[in-house]
């Protein structure tokens, strides 16, 4: 290949670079010349055949490096939204008359009334979120409590309704349900309350007498309830598979003991 050729297909490469068209051969072409010297990117020695062209860069390289990087982070937008049918005994082989989008009825049944051709994402987590709502903080603060103690104050974290068990301490529950929406939601700064009080910094220990009798059903605001969880057991039997038979620490009270309970914290609050 002459001079000509080799002249003539750097060119095509850097037209084809500049609108934006440039293929996987040619990006490698102008690679090996820039890196071998053959081809200069360098400002000092453009600064000496063209000048002004330069400093255009060099003015064009400062507004570039002022632009502020742009965080970014994964989002869903709103589409083409329509209600979902329902669906009887759960067979969506028949579906039935569509269900409106909207919120629980007995909470507040107005909150999606003029949805539109919104979504209604946006006000569903304004409404799980709204400061006036303590179901989600009561669940969260709950189920940090389980993570630490061994049991949650309410002791069926999966089911607050009829189902569930009523909380061992109402009071407890919402106040710490109110710091949590307080502090904006932050899991660490309701960690770091719970571990600070003296209910944490009690002894892991079960109690001799009678607390070992009524233990499994008294939900005390103490450390100790890591160490009342139900335990399993592998039993082997013929084959090598065991099977798990869970067994308790103590044998179960049939009344549930209710009661207030304070968690004074030992350090200051955060």
């Amino acid at each position: 290949m002459g001079a000509s050729k080799y002249r003539n297909v750097t060119h095509e490469a850097i037209l084809a670079w500049e609108d934006d068209a440039l293929t996987e051969d040619q990006r490698a072409w102008l690679d090996y010349l820039v890196r071998h010297g053959l081809l200069t990117n360098s400002l000092k020695q453009w600064a000496l055949q063209h000048p002004g062209l330069a400093q255009e860069v060099e003015l064009f390289r400062r507004a570039e490096a002022a632009v502020p990087i742009p965080h970014r982070a994964p989002g869903v937008m709103d589409a083409d939204s329509y209600d979902a049918a329902f669906l009887p005994r759960g067979d969506h082989l028949k579906p039935g008359a569509p269900v409106p989008r909207g919120y629980l009825g007995v909470l507040e049944a107005d909150a999606f009334a003029n949805l539109g051709s919104r979504s209604g994402r946006l006000e569903l987590a304004r409404a799980l979120t709204a400061p006036d709502n303590p179901l989600t903080a009561r669940v969260m603060v709950n189920r940090i409590w389980l993570h630490l103690f061994g049991q949650g104050l309410v002791p069926t974290p999966d089911s607050f309704g009829k189902m569930g068990e009523p909380p061992s301490h109402p009071e407890l529950l919402d106040f710490l349900a109110d710091q949590l929406v307080q502090e904006g939601w932050s899991t660490k700064k309701m960690v770091r309350l719970l571990v600070l009080t003296r209910a944490w910094q009690l002894s892991a220990s079960p109690h001799p007498g009678p607390w070992k009798r009524t233990r499994p059903t008294f939900c005390s605001v103490t450390r100790a309830s890591a160490g009342w969880r139900p335990k399993a057991s592998a039993t082997p039997s013929s084959s090598s598979v065991g099977s798990l038979i869970p067994r308790c620490s103590a044998p179960a009270a049939p009344p549930t003991l209710r009661g207030a309970a304070s968690i004074s914290p030992s350090a200051a609050p955060p």
